[in-house]
């Protein structure tokens, strides 16, 4: 289970560092990447872009810390480089990610997670976390609760990026007791979560397989 003891104002950025993100800083030229990557990888990898970047104006105008959970072990260093030349600086520090497990503490640190389309999130929201998901329409089957859930938007997911939406989710996050919110997700939960707990079913089957 989720552990509580997180600290209050820490917002987490999941973040996913590709190759085009390196190459984005590299030569901004979109109509080049374009060519070099399929167009649904530009699609996402722009909108995360716009989503972190409004994200830190957001955290920036309200005190809140910004933490950028790094993704890549081997390229940290290019994956720092990429964060603090699309945000400058300002109120946001970057976690880079050196062992399998790391991102999981972090997340259980930060008051709020900020997700765009990453499994990590799912993990987290299946844990109890709070967790903002946001998503392109440019990828089908990116969207939360797909293809069961329908609408684009509710408490605490969304399929845009915008400052003024970015805004709505956390502070729905932020302002929502751990009650209110287990009770928000249970709901869901019978339908896309599934945590089990030590992995008993799992050892449960490689026990009946005299493994």
């Amino acid at each position: 289970p989720i552990n509580h003891n997180f600290q209050k104002g820490k917002i987490g950025f999941i973040s996913k560092f590709l190759e085009f993100d390196n190459d984005y800083i590299q030569n901004k030229d979109i109509s080049l990447l374009k060519k070099k990557y399929p167009e649904t990888q530009v699609d996402v990898c722009l909108f995360k872009l716009d989503l972190v970047k409004n994200l830190n104006f957001y955290c920036r105008n309200n005190n809140l810390e910004l933490r950028i959970l790094g993704s890549s072990k081997e390229e940290n260093y290019l994956e720092e480089n990429y964060f603090h030349k699309i945000l400058g600086k300002g109120n946001w520090v970057f976690l880079p990610r050196k062992g399998d497990f790391d991102s999981y503490k972090r997340i259980d640190d930060c008051e709020i997670v900020i997700n765009a389309m990453s499994t990590l999130g799912t993990e987290a929201i299946s844990r109890n976390k709070k967790v903002a998901f946001f998503y392109t329409d440019k990828i089908e089957g990116s969207n939360f609760g797909w293809p069961i859930i329908k609408q684009k938007k509710d408490f605490f997911f969304s399929n845009s990026n915008t400052h003024d939406e970015i805004k709505r989710i956390v502070e729905n996050l932020r302002s929502i007791s751990t009650e209110e919110w287990l009770k928000l997700i249970s709901k869901y939960s019978k339908l896309f979560f599934f945590y089990d707990n030590d992995n008993s079913q799992l050892k449960k089957i490689l026990k009946d397989l005299d493994i």
